[in-house]
């Protein structure tokens, strides 16, 4: 029999593994037949009954019945949860040259790896029982359910994962991190916004640029001057700098595509950190506001040597999904750059991979699907699109403040990490960039190379995070990328590594996404970071959700003004809403196709 662990915190994760890892091997074969779902409920009220009769020490003796319904009950509500979070994945991004079919597949590998993990080893050979019963509940074993049982018995004698370095760095013990219920505010707009919230021309304009695209285009010239001229002034500072340490001192620069900012002993900073935004201008807005970002810009350039140093660090991600990506996000976003380009840093995401495709010389996403672009290219002339492809090549992907790292996804793969220096400057080698926009971390220590090798979003475990940043002299990942509902995460957190995931898109009523979009069931995050002392000085991190409501409302933003602007934003999102379920019919179709070769018919 299948035991939890006596932790109701441990037990709980494990049991989630557990339907998880069940759930996984009746989807895998592209049907979820009832007899599956009925062998997977079994399976819950045999744990659930085993955990009642033989509770953990201390625990209040109950009704047996009346426990066990309650438990199962509430593991059965578990159960449709997972099988949501399996039809998400349908939903989510991958590149344009991998199926979801394979990162799906990928995906639900990984978390029933980490799920073997959680139990020891009698634990693992009892998981393994009870999935062979769920591999004949319907009456057939599926090749691709056997195949995936078997990559499973093979990655667990895996040896992967890099040692860590014996000069350990310490999370500061002085490092306090809250999560706040509210950071209140007085909603306000000012003419600085309302001159940028006008929409795009409508389809079939006569190809001239037009007022707001001319202005944007002149805004994507002007970052891209900007960043030329900081890598010229950064050109080399990095070379030959393996951690951290070695940069007390100097002062700000940015080499290639990498932004460093050692802390200054005697300075103290206040960073507002805002992470995947995907076209909800209202969220930026808000963020902007609530932080009085423009307000500490000001008393800091009024008076330097007293007033925090403020930063607003952009985790990318400013496209898709959202109905305000180009014309909403992106055009903020630079303007505040190029008002404080000491002051506001720009890093990519993995939606801001464009490329030319050969095949018809078009610029288009690396991401699938991607609805601004499609969306963009109807009004806007291919320059325009080609200046914002140089313009997303041109971005940093990492920023460096003290011993946090800031990226959009995470480390690069154990081969990459093996294979370069590891020292500073190998981080912007372009396969490491590459790979930091798209990968994720698992609650696993160690994810296998093979594993990590399978899909181009790939996981990575709690010391490979750990060896990857102490190399750098770095301690704590802040990060965007994964949509966490929370939209805040403390994902590693020991005295060795701290991983924090940030999602600021998002709003159950958020009329920037569509009404359908998974999204609104995010909360929206932000955090600011206060820091003094240096290096190692003194760091206090907030959490806070972001106000968006009042900036769905035509007083502070003028995108709402007039009834037609927000029948278009209407149209946006229903068109926003049919090519994701486009996407997620053909990942569907595919994964079935897959599984079952005899139902391809010619056409």
């Amino acid at each position: 029999m299948l035991v939890l662990s006596t932790d109701p915190d441990v037990a709980q994760e494990q049991m989630s593994g557990i339907i998880f890892y069940l759930v996984t091997f009746g989807y895998i074969d592209g049907h979820f037949d009832p007899s599956e779902m009925a062998f997977i409920k079994d399976v819950i009220r045999q744990v659930v009954e085993y955990r009642v009769d033989h509770p953990p020490e201390g625990a209040e003796p109950g009704d047996r019945d009346e426990q066990i319904a309650l438990y199962a009950g509430y593991f059965e509500d578990m159960l449709k949860l997972v099988e949501e979070e399996v039809i998400d994945l349908m939903h989510e991004s991958v590149t344009e040259e991998e199926s979801h079919q394979d990162f799906v597949t990928s995906k639900l590998r990984q978390r029933c790896f980490e799920t073997f993990g959680s139990f020891d080893e009698e634990q693992q050979k009892l998981l393994i029982s009870a999935l062979n019963g769920l591999l004949w509940a319907d009456g057939e074993a599926h090749p691709a359910e056997l195949k995936l049982r078997h990559e499973l018995s093979d990655l667990l004698n895996h040896t992967d994962g890099e040692e860590a370095p014996t000069d350990r760095v310490l999370v500061p013990r002085h490092m306090k991190i809250t999560e706040l219920d509210a950071l209140p505010h007085e909603p306000s707009t000012h003419d600085y916004f309302k001159k940028l919230e006008r929409h795009l021309p409508g389809e079939g304009f006569d190809g001239d640029l037009g007022d707001e695209l001319a202005r944007d285009q002149a805004a994507v010239l002007t970052l891209q001057t900007l960043l030329r001229q900081q890598r010229r002034l950064g050109r080399g500072k990095l070379d030959g700098i393996k951690r951290v340490d070695d940069l007390s001192g100097m002062a700000p620069f940015l080499q290639e595509h990498v932004w460093v900012l050692p802390p200054h002993p005697v300075q103290s900073y206040e960073l507002t950190v805002i992470g995947d935004l995907h076209g909800c201008y209202s969220c930026l807005k808000a963020a902007i506001q609530q932080s009085a970002f423009l307000e500490r810009l000001e008393a800091y350039r009024a008076d330097p040597m007293n007033a925090p140093n403020p930063k607003l660090v952009l985790m990318g991600d400013y496209l898709d999904r959202g109905r305000f990506g180009f014309d909403g996000v992106l055009r903020l976003a630079l303007r505040l750059v190029a008002l404080a380009p000491d002051h506001v840093h720009l890093l990519r995401g993995n939606h801001e991979d464009f490329f030319v495709d050969p095949r018809n010389d078009r610029v288009d996403s690396a991401v699938r699907p991607a609805e601004s672009i499609e969306a963009f290219r109807k009004v806007a002339p291919p320059v325009l699109l080609l200046s914002y492809r140089d313009l997303f090549n041109a971005l940093p992907h990492v920023l460096i403040f003290g011993r946090i790292l800031f990226t959009h996804g995470g480390i690069p793969a154990d081969g990459v990490v093996e294979n370069a220096d590891r020292d500073l400057p190998s981080l912007n080698e372009p396969m490491t960039a590459f790979q930091m926009r798209w990968s994720d971390p698992s609650i696993a220590d160690v994810i296998p190379r093979k594993l990590q090798s399978e899909t181009y979003r790939f996981g990575f475990g709690r010391l490979q995070a750990q060896a990857f940043l102490q190399q750098l002299g770095c301690h704590t990942l802040i990060r965007g990328h994964e949509k966490i509902e929370q939209g805040f995460e403390r994902k590693f957190d020991d005295d060795h590594v701290q991983l924090l995931t940030l999602f600021s898109a998002g709003g159950e009523d958020n009329e920037d996404l569509p009404e359908t979009s998974s999204y609104r069931r995010v909360r929206p995050m932000a955090l600011t970071i206060r820091h003094e002392g240096g290096l190692d000085g003194n760091t206090e991190i907030d959490a806070w959700p972001i106000d968006y409501a009042p900036y769905n409302d035509a007083r502070y933003n003028a995108f709402y003004a007039d009834p037609k602007a927000k029948a278009d934003a209407e149209g946006v999102a229903e068109t926003v809403a049919e090519m994701v379920a486009e996407a997620t019919a053909e990942a569907e179709a595919e994964a079935t196709a897959e599984a079952d070769p005899t139902s391809k018919t010619d056409t």
